[in-house]
Formats: C-alpha cells, structure tokens, sequence
C-alpha cells in the first residue's frame, strides 16, 4: 500500500500537465501513487498522461463537480495521505511533498496546504489555522489546488459533492468544529499559472464567496472589507505590466471584489456559469 495517493483533477491541461507530473515524479519521497481524474478532455492531455506511471480514471463532464471528482479519486486510492493538485501546479523542486508530509506528525493536524509560489515576493514560513482564526484567514486555508488531508478523516468526512467550489475550505471547517487544525507551509510550494477571463474570475470569486456563506455565519463580509481588499490589491499590483494585459490587470479586482460581494449575499449579478448550472440542477 502506498504511503501517499496524488490526486490530480484535469481537464484539457495538456500545456501544463506534463510539467505537473515531471515534478512529481521527481520528488526525494517516493512512496506515493498518482491518479488523475479527467472530465473530458478533448486536447492531447490524456495522451501525455499515458506516459507516465499514473492510473487514469475518467468522468463525464457533466457529472463535474470539484468535490465529486476529488472523491472519486481518493476513493481509487491506497494512501494513507491523501494529495490534491491541480494539473497546471508545478511543484517548484523535489521536496515539496517532503514539506506537505511533515506536519503530520502532530496528530491534531487535518491537512496542510502549500502556496503558489510568486516569484516577486516569495510568501515563506509556517501559519496554523484553527478554527477561531479561520474567518480571518480563510483564503489561506486548506486548498486542494495544493494540499494533503487524512486519509481517516476524509473516510469519515467526504468532500461535499453539491458545492459549486471552495469544498476544501468548508470541508477544513467542518474537521476544524472537532479540534483539528490546518497547517499552510510556505515551503510547499508550486507555480500555480491562472490566465483566466474576466468572467472566469468572477465566477471563481463568487462561487468561494458563496460557499464561505453558508457556513460562516455571522461574519461580516461586507462592503467596507471588500473596499480594503480592493486597496490592498491596486497597491501590490506590478509595476512592470504587460501592455496586452493592462486593461484585464486593472480591471480583475474590481470583479473579483464584486463577484465576492454577490456570491455572498447568495445572489448573482450576472449569469456566472456556476449560477446557471445551479440553476438548471435546482
């Protein structure tokens, strides 16, 4: 039995993937397995998967929910740990499972995330997250882009399949509610690349937003936090911005500050994918 199962969700990833599963399997731990759940590609990402040493299990698009793809994986996996990526996160060197693995000595600790490295300010060193911190530092919470959980507890406490996103985060809170903490190591890193459209990341925004609502009740998540937020990323912007992506740079926290805002009053200002496909299942 594998100590570790890696499981990788993809969809069309064929620019990355490869690069994903490089890292992987050049990591200094060995001990591990690799499944990647694919929900319909139609690029050449299956192909370069085939190449590798990896067991591959496919669901229709349709059926695609974060949580149920991730589910699916974990259930056709042998580890004790269990990892999630994102296809199109590289592990930035060979020791970046060794760093996600270590935490785990202390039984108290659920999962451990790592970050997305950011070659201007690498983000380093270790935060605990408990549940009387966690409203305040959700968003550096458990994430499966870059994450490993129990396995035990993920047996007791699947990821919940109905959610249209940020299932890591209230997975993390429900464990949490029972003494468990989440560990995020700055170390673990990978290079985590999103090039997505304005409504792309309204849509991600909202949907993070919405879920965050039904279960942090009585938080405040209003205007005058957003309009922070909104300050905090104008002021950490680049000054070196590409000329074809100025307009979507400056634009992008505008609509991710509004697609938070309505994603957490449950209501949408736009048809964001994720609200039609709701929609249609209701």
């Amino acid at each position: 039995m594998a100590k570790v199962s890696i499981v990788i969700r993809a969809k069309n990833e064929e620019k990355f993937i490869g690069r994903t599963l490089e890292s992987v399997f050049s990591q200094k731990f060995r001990d591990f397995e690799v499944i990647v759940v694919d929900s319909g590609s139609t690029d050449r990402t299956l192909d370069i998967v085939a190449k590798y040493p990896v067991k591959i299990i496919q669901i229709p698009p349709e059926d695609f929910t974060y949580g149920y793809a991730l589910n699916m994986g974990y259930k056709a996996s042998k580890g004790k740990y269990l990892v999630s990526l994102s296809a199109h996160a590289v592990p930035i060197n060979n020791m970046w499972l060794s760093n996600l693995l270590r935490h785990f000595k202390d039984e108290k600790v659920a999962g451990v995330s790592g970050l997305p490295y950011n070659d201007r300010q690498p983000r380093l060193g270790i935060e605990i997250i408990t549940k009387e911190n966690y409203p305040q530092k959700i968003h550096h919470g458990l994430t499966n882009s870059n994450g490993a959980i129990r396995r035990d507890l993920w047996e007791r406490f699947p990821f919940d399949e109905g959610l249209p996103g940020a299932e890591d985060k209230e997975w993390a809170w429900r464990v949490m509610q029972l003494g468990y903490k989440i560990v995020v190591d700055g170390e673990a890193c990978v290079w985590h690349e999103h090039k997505e459209s304005l409504l792309e990341i309204y849509d991600r925004a909202w949907r993070g937003a919405y879920v965050h609502s039904k279960f942090l009740e009585g938080y405040n998540y209003g205007l005058t936090k957003l309009l922070r937020e909104l300050y905090r990323s104008y002021k950490t912007l680049p000054k070196d911005i590409d000329k074809e992506m100025w307009f979507q740079v400056l634009l992008s926290p505008v609509v991710r500050v509004v697609g938070k805002y309505f994603g957490w009053r449950r209501k949408s200002l736009i048809n964001c994918p994720s609200y039609l496909k709701m929609r249609s299942r209701a």
